[in-house]
């Protein structure tokens, strides 16, 4: 038996629930694990399990807390009675919880985010961060990481583009700070950015995703028609429509990575670091934090051709087969395969 668990909601956005629903489909996919044996536990809203499609998929189950999602997964450990692989990507999980999950019969766990790998001690961390790392653990866990392992959006895998465009002025900036955009970009940037006359020449889409609040919402969509506000709007169209994309490092920046449109981030919270990682690998453009962007911006508009030197190192990194490795690499675990068909 296999539970997939993940978190989605307006504090950490939804990048986890795609990794980790990418992952859950490619299981169905190639019939790995019978259909009554692996389940989707998704402590996200449902407009989130919809965004990803799994709102139609079996075994699929939102919940809303930890505490409903624990007992949720105990349930399905005693109805089933077979011994369970445990595939995490959910934040701020401790010792404490692994030691509950142990208790109700769970063998084995994989942690597939990199928060608090070393206070939960899972067994198996899939790290699919697409820059190098070092690692230092006090206790048993065996690796595997790099940008080979990196889980994109299923449905977002044919969309790549055949080829890249020359460099090109900056027409149209797409911005989507995720799900939820808990550091409140979305109304900075359009206010600070947007409306600046410098930039008038320029067409701005802002994307609210299924995260943001219905008062939020409400606010931005009634604001003047300097930019177009779209609310989920469909991400793929958006990216390839548009020359630039501006993020804060997370789900929509590898989006746009892998389809292959320029990416710059701005520096927000415990995602600084990441967007700081990925700018020195030449990934993408690093704005800076809030008071550092405007110049930052202008700069980057006016000398372009750094944006599209980096644009093709991210588009020839990222093949889309990170869910495909995974899965082989889990099968071809000694100590894993008796929980596959």
């Amino acid at each position: 038996m296999i539970i997939v668990y993940s978190v989605g909601n307006s504090k950490i956005g939804i990048g986890n629930v795609s990794r980790s629903s990418s992952l859950f489909k490619e299981f169905l996919k190639n019939n790995l694990v019978h259909v009554k044996d692996i389940h989707f536990v998704c402590e996200a809203s449902p407009d989130v399990l919809k965004q990803f499609q799994l709102d139609a998929l079996p075994r699929v189950t939102a919940t809303r807390d930890k505490s409903e999602s624990f007992k949720l997964i105990h349930s399905l450990i005693m109805s089933s009675q077979k011994k369970c692989l445990f595939i995490v990507d959910a934040p701020n999980l401790s010792y404490a919880d692994r030691k509950l999950l142990t208790s109700y019969g769970i063998d084995k766990f994989i942690f597939l985010t990199d928060n608090n790998v070393d206070v939960f001690q899972p067994d198996f961390f899939i790290d699919t961060d697409i820059f190098p790392k070092k690692y230092s653990y006090d206790f048993p866990i065996e690796i595997i990481s790099g940008s080979k392992y990196h889980i994109m959006r299923d449905d977002l895998l044919e969309h790549k583009k055949s080829s890249l465009p020359e460099k090109q002025p900056i027409q149209s900036v797409f911005v989507c700070f995720g799900g939820a955009d808990p550091a409140f970009y979305t109304e900075w940037f359009y206010e600070n950015i947007a409306l600046n006359n410098k930039y008038s020449e320029i067409h701005f889409t802002f994307a609210l995703g299924p995260s943001f609040s219905n008062s939020r919402v409400g606010k931005l969509i009634c604001i003047n028609d300097r930019a177009v506000i779209l609310k989920c709007p469909n991400m793929v169209h958006e990216i390839l429509n548009h020359d630039l994309v501006i993020t804060l490092g997370g789900l929509t920046t590898y989006e746009a990575m892998y389809i292959g449109t320029p990416v710059c981030a701005i520096e927000w919270s415990y995602m600084a670091p990441y967007v700081r990682k990925l700018h020195d690998y030449n990934y993408i453009e690093n704005l800076g934090a809030p008071e550092r962007v405007n110049d930052a911006f202008e700069r980057i508009i006016d000398k372009s051709e750094v944006l599209f030197k980096k644009m093709e190192h991210s588009w020839r990194t990222l093949d889309g087969l990170g869910a495909e490795r995974v899965v082989k690499y889990m099968i071809s675990k000694k100590e894993l395969m008796d929980y596959f068909d």
